[in-house]
Order: C-alpha cells, then sequence, then structure tokens
C-alpha cells in the first residue's frame, strides 16, 4: 500500500475506533481534532551525541552541524533500544554516545518517543565541550538552588575541564 493509503486506513480504522472525534493525518504527523481543541503532533529524527540523560526526565543532545545541546523530554513511553531495536537498559545510556533520537513535537513539547543508542562512543570536539560547558554554565546560573542546579554544576565543570583537556 502507498503511504496515503495507509493514512487513509489509519484515518478510517481511527474514525471506527474513536467514534465522532474526527481525524486527520497530515504529512509527517497526526491531527486530532475533538471539536473543542486541535492538537498536531510531528515526529522528526535528531542525530548526534548523548550530553546528558536524567531517567524519567529528559536526554540532552548535540551534533556536529550544531554543537548547541538540545533537550528532549523522557516519558513513561520513551522507549530506549540498540541498532537491533532491542530494548536496553538505562546504565548503557552515558555520555559521549552516538544517538539517535525519534522526537514528537506537541506543541511547546518536544517529547523523545525513541531514543537509538548506537554501540560506539563518539568522539567529542573542542567546540562541542566548549558549546556544552556554556549551556550547563547559563542553565546552572538561571536554576534554583536544588538537585537540578546541583547536576548543571557537575556537567558545567565536566565540560570545563574536558575542553581544558581537548587539543584543536
Amino acid at each position: 500500500m502507498t503511504t496515503n493509503k495507509l493514512r487513509l486506513a489509519a484515518a478510517l480504522i481511527a474514525s471506527i475506533t474513536i467514534g465522532s472525534v474526527p481525524v486527520a493525518l497530515a504529512q509527517g504527523g497526526a491531527r486530532l481534532s475533538t471539536g473543542e481543541a486541535t492538537t498536531t503532533t510531528t515526529t522528526t529524527t535528531s542525530t548526534g551525541t548523548i550530553a546528558d540523560y536524567t531517567p524519567g526526565s529528559e536526554v540532552v543532545v548535540t551534533s556536529r552541524a550544531n554543537p548547541r545541546p538540545a533537550r528532549y523530554s523522557v516519558t513513561k513511553e520513551t522507549v530506549f533500544v540498540d541498532e537491533a531495536g532491542t530494548p536496553i537498559p538505562p546504565a548503557r545510556i552515558e555520555r559521549g554516545v552516538p544517538t539517535t533520537v525519534h522526537v514528537d513535537r506537541a506543541g511547546d513539547r518536544v517529547i523523545a518517543s525513541r531514543v537509538v543508542v548506537h554501540q560506539q562512543k563518539a568522539a567529542i570536539s573542542k567546540a562541542e565541550a566548549k558549546a556544552l560547558r556554556e549551556y550547563y554554565g547559563e542553565l546552572e546560573s538561571s536554576l534554583p538552588d536544588g538537585p537540578q542546579k546541583a547536576r548543571a554544576k557537575a556537567q558545567h565543570k565536566y565540560y570545563d575541564e574536558l575542553e581544558e583537556n581537548l587539543k584543536d
């Protein structure tokens, strides 16, 4: 079946399953309308290196194209898998590991729906370490005292030391 036929079939099944709730599928996402509010969800992918991971909260990813970190919310529905699609334990998710994040954007929320963790650790450049140091420095100064600020401070220190030790 072609993509359009699959979308039409999914819309038909959804309208039968949901009842009177109209469903329209758009390219790259789905739109659900209940008559009162409309939510559009768009799914994209982002490839880079894990800069930080807080279980149940967020994953932070950098890329060579844009060393400025991207933060993605992690929910109970977020799936972490290896390249073969096998679920992996949180212990395998660490800084420096290459990853592909499947991202759902719903309004202002940016949620990681699936995170593919690749096997080999990626090398980090001095520019990436600098961008991460600056990012965590800004984050640290913007947070109130507490565990999140302490984590940002530790990450800031880590990337500061890493930047000093890397060659151009």
